[in-house]
Order: C-alpha cells, then structure tokens, then sequence
C-alpha cells in the first residue's frame, strides 16, 4: 500500500490526489448524518379533539398525521396520560385512511367508543391502550 503522505523538505504534506477523496467521504458523512436526524421530524400531527376520562387520568387524543408532500393525510388517535402532551409518534389506539370526523366518548375510566369510521381504509385497531378497552361503532 502506497503512503499517501509525502515527506518535503522540513513538513509532511498530504498527497494531492487523496485531498479530494477525504474532502467527499467527509461531506458524505456530513450529508448522511444531516438526513438522518431528520427522518423523526418528517412527520406532524395536528390534534382536531381530545377528551379527557372521567377520572381526569388519562385522554384520548384524535389528530391527522401528515408526512410529507407525498403522503396523504391520516387520522389517528392515541390514549395518553393527560398531563402529557401528544408525541410525535403515530396512533397507539387507530389509524385510518384519510382525514375522517370521529367521535368519541369516554363510557368509564375502562372504556371509550370511537364511532364514525364507517367506509374508512384502518391500518390500526386496537381493542385496548394503557388500560382502557376500546369499542368501535
């Protein structure tokens, strides 16, 4: 293997050719990290409604999720405590296709009905989150 240093005079200097080769592989890097870090924030969630149980422990949470221009939007919903803000993650309880008003309506502290999917496309139903059973009407 060829060293790519050169001894001149009183210094050690780089080799011309491999300059260039290390300036790319470090603005790859640089580039790949970049859009890496920026996969997570592709995404937003806008919330339409939120109620919180009747205990005032928890709250479901319904918004649309949109990620990007090539996308469509969904809507989704999530149980959450109801002192937490809404993460940036998808749905825990229902994703479905599309922007569609659900309702929803807190039965007990254990049991919450979301209705008004109707012909909706659902990727996510769950029956149960964080302790409380989902219906579906």
């Amino acid at each position: 293997m060829k060293n790519k240093f050169a001894v001149l005079g009183s210094g050690i200097y780089q080799k011309p050719g491999c300059t260039k080769l290390m300036h790319l592989a470090s603005t790859t890097i640089l580039v790949f990290t970049a859009w890496l870090s920026s996969c997570d924030q592709i995404c937003e969630n806008e919330v339409t409604q939120s109620m919180t149980s009747p205990s005032g422990k928890l709250k479901l949470v319904v918004f649309h999720r949109g990620c990007g221009a090539t996308t469509d939007f969904n809507t989704q919903a999530s149980i959450i405590k109801a002192t937490d803000s809404l993460p940036n993650d998808s749905g825990n309880v229902l994703i479905v296709d599309d922007k569609v008003a659900v309702k929803i309506h807190w039965l007990s502290e254990e049991r919450v009905s979301i209705s008004g999917l109707d012909s909706a496309r659902v990727f996510k139903q769950e029956h149960s989150s964080s302790g409380v059973a989902v219906a579906y009407q």
